[in-house]
């Protein structure tokens, strides 16, 4: 072997290296991340199954769980389901939803009262304004939803 080939055989030696170490590591992240998906879609069938027309069940979640259970209601009904995160805020908005080539806010109150004021109602109206999409829903743990729809 000659100096100049020094650095050649040790980038090739490198590669192949990684490549053998990645042929095993790579398929397990992929199935690390479906197991992990698996997971929390058996939780969100769990939450959806003990929440099913139980309000004593609703009334004892977490905001955290009644978004999932809002968002999981959205996607029975055939709309696709985005999470808008959660631990931040939020802008008044909990779930995105896409239903064809419309987009819907979603803002959940998971509120002991039976009813939901007329401010976080202003508030989503005035953010699916400026979003620009087709309407909004203001659900509430304490009964019924509320649609918005731009005028």
């Amino acid at each position: 072997m000659q100096p100049g080939q020094v650095g050649s055989v040790v980038i090739s030696t490198l590669g192949h290296t990684l490549a053998s170490i990645a042929q095993y590591v790579v398929p397990f992240l992929f199935l690390l991340g479906a197991g992990i998906s698996a997971f929390k879609r058996h939780k969100t069938n769990q939450l959806h199954a003990s929440a099913a027309n139980r309000a004593d069940v609703v009334a004892q979640m977490t905001w955290r769980e009644f978004e999932v259970l809002v968002g999981e209601y959205f996607r029975r009904k055939g709309f696709n389901v985005v999470d808008n995160g959660g631990g931040g805020p939020d802008g008044g908005v909990d779930v995105v939803l896409q239903k064809g080539s419309d987009r819907y806010l979603v803002q959940c109150k998971q509120w002991r009262a039976l009813r939901v004021g007329v401010q976080p109602v202003r508030e989503l109206y005035g953010v699916m304004a400026a979003r620009r999409v087709a309407g909004g829903f203001v659900v509430t743990s304490g009964g019924g939803h509320q649609l918005c729809r731009r005028p």
